[in-house]
């Protein structure tokens, strides 16, 4: 994953859980964010809990034709549509921990 100080776009919404996120926030959420990295191209998705576990899913874009920002408002637009988060589905879906 890239370091967190060169990320140039990050967007974060809250997400219900059933599941424990060690530990899932007092209201029952988590952190979903959508995240693009200048230098190194990942885009990608970071759920996490409110201590130090998390999942990822990245892929590795060059920003030709500005595809890299085409990503990643997409992924903006996806994420506000999660209605609830699983750590089971997200597994399912490739993501690992972060």
């Amino acid at each position: 994953m890239p370091n967190r100080d060169d990320s140039i776009l990050s967007f974060t919404v809250r997400v219900p859980t059933d599941d424990d996120w060690f530990p899932t926030a007092d209201d029952g959420t988590v952190s979903v964010s959508a995240m693009a990295w200048k230098s190194t191209g990942h885009v990608g998705i970071c759920v996490w809990g409110e201590d130090d576990f998390g999942l990822e899913k990245f892929e590795v874009m060059s920003n030709r034709d500005n595809k890299r920002l085409r990503k990643w408002k997409a992924l903006c637009k996806e994420i506000q549509t999660w209605k609830k988060v699983s750590i089971a589905d997200l597994r399912e879906q490739g993501y690992v921990n972060a």
